[in-house]
């Protein structure tokens, strides 16, 4: 039976080699280029293993140059596939999906975790300071809105149960 930890580290000890100044990005721009290889073997109606496996090894490889271990990305996995399972699908335009994503309440958020309002235009915020009184202080840190103006900073109250 084929060692895929053995065969990934074996891999990443050569391209680290071969490749010395090779980035996380770097790899990811590689591995577009053989996303674009296999959607063209797709459009041709021959899709080759191989390329799988080329796009397979440089997200790998960026993974690696990140710090992050083949047994870390086996075990995040495992963990994402079970949280999927419990997710609720939606159909997009191009018949990929989208999980739809539950609303969270801001009071369950700590300080320095980010959220985003519906519409998603108007921008992701940070939250800054939970106060008594049950009002929680953001900022926004990437506006979204295409016009009008919006506070960057803006007090929030939040009902607790």
């Amino acid at each position: 039976m084929l060692d895929l930890n053995k065969i990934e580290n074996d891999r990443f000890r050569w391209s680290l080699k071969t490749f010395p100044d090779a980035t996380p990005i770097s790899s990811l721009r590689k591995l577009e280029s053989e996303i674009k290889e296999i959607e063209a073997d797709l459009n041709n109606g021959t899709p080759k293993p191989v390329e799988y496996a080329d796009a397979l090894m440089c997200l790998l490889d960026s993974a690696g140059r990140a710090g992050i271990s083949f047994a870390a990305i086996v075990d995040a996995y495992y963990t994402k596939n079970e949280i999927n399972k419990k997710r609720k699908w939606i159909k997009n335009p191009d018949n990929s999906y989208s999980h739809i994503k539950e609303p969270v309440r801001l009071d369950s958020l700590e300080v320095g975790e980010k959220f985003q309002y519906s519409p998603q235009d108007v921008g992701i915020f940070m939250i800054t300071k939970k106060e008594e009184e049950n009002w929680i202080d953001t900022v926004r840190t990437q506006s979204n809105r295409k016009s009008g103006d919006f506070p960057w900073i803006k007090v929030y109250p939040f009902k607790t149960n």
